[in-house]
């Protein structure tokens, strides 16, 4: 009959190689954030963004007791849509259409659900100015065809297109590569000392 496995045992001489695990540790790290990196700065066009900042004013429910609003999903998926790219694509001249204009848009909103903060985002300067130019004088007007929002005041807006900084998720990178490596050390490892560690094997 086979002896019970000992873990506290295992995990002893497991840690007796810990320098195994720090390398593996450092090298999913580099790998994986490396690799973010390599992707970020020298495979992938810099991008240009620009900002407009709208302020909702927003209509009363006196069924529900709040106040209405659309959050930061719903307006995306609306800015592809005819109602905003496709409206902000009519006189731009060709090259411009709903399908191209609506993947430069973009909505996000703070924990204040009446501030809504609208991006035109492209690989192209000239072209998130010239989206940027009909947008932040179209969208305002988006609430007239809302039953939430009684106006959209625009409160901020960028002059020019500023520089995406394309690596700042980069410590999430190193971190997630660091875990992976340490998870795949650990196993391997284990795996080895089962098998392999003859110290361990003759206790």
């Amino acid at each position: 009959m086979s002896e019970p496995f000992d873990l506290r045992r295992f995990l002893i001489q497991l840690f007796k190689h810990w320098k195994v695990l720090l390398v593996g540790t450092l090298a999913g790290a580099l790998i994986v954030g490396g690799g973010y990196l390599f992707g970020k700065l020298v495979l992938t066009r810099p991008q240009y963004e620009m900002r407009l900042v709208v302020h909702e004013n927003l209509w009363y429910n006196d069924e529900l007791g709040q106040f209405t609003y659309i959050n930061a999903y719903t307006w995306t998926e609306m800015l592809g849509m005819d109602l905003v790219a496709g409206n902000i694509a009519l006189g731009l001249g060709d090259g411009y259409t709903k399908e191209n204009v609506a993947p430069m848009l973009r909505a996000e909103m703070p924990s204040d659900t009446r501030v809504v903060y609208f991006y035109v985002k492209d690989t192209d300067p000239e072209r998130v100015m010239t989206v940027f130019d009909k947008a932040r004088t179209y969208i305002p007007t988006v609430a007239d065809d809302l039953p939430e929002i009684k106006e959209m005041l625009v409160v901020d807006e960028s002059r020019e297109p500023y520089k995406v900084n394309m690596i700042k998720y980069w410590q999430n990178a190193f971190r997630l590569g660091a875990v992976l490596g340490l998870v795949l050390s650990c196993f391997g490892l284990s795996l080895w000392v089962l098998a392999f560690d003859k110290e361990y094997i003759k206790q």
